[in-house]
């Protein structure tokens, strides 16, 4: 793939004259989008926050947590990446995603060990 995107910088350089900066903004946006997420979780709640120019957020109450789930493709798992989505009863979809985030597995246990505390007081700690 490189020797063909080598190929055509010196065979044509209208295309990296064209490509270059674009591929430079993309990656650029891209960095920039991963760096201005913020995930969280409490024993209360599971948030996301996300956006660029304009900034929006998403969370599920952990008591109204009904599914979570991680995705992985072939690329995630060569990077050691992949997607924890949480939904609750009260939607049809997902509301909130934790996009390409290391450890998915980890975070999607945490998510649900504090949700069966929270089922199951017994579990949790008591307080004098």
């Amino acid at each position: 793939m490189l020797l063909i995107a080598v190929i055509l910088v010196v065979a044509m350089p209208c295309f990296s004259i064209l490509v270059a900066p674009a591929c430079v903004l993309w990656i650029m946006w891209a960095y920039l989008d991963q760096r201005r997420r913020v995930y969280s979780i409490t024993t209360r709640r599971v948030t996301s926050q996300w956006g660029i120019i304009a900034r929006s957020s998403a969370e599920v109450l952990i008591s109204d947590i009904r599914v979570i789930s991680m995705q992985r493709n072939l690329s995630d798992g060569i990077l050691g990446i992949g997607t924890v989505q949480v939904g609750s009863a009260g939607t049809a979809g997902f509301e909130v995603q934790f996009a390409h985030i290391s450890n998915p597995e980890t975070i999607r246990d945490l998510i649900q060990r504090t949700k069966d505390q929270l089922d199951d007081p017994r579990s949790s700690p008591s307080r004098p």
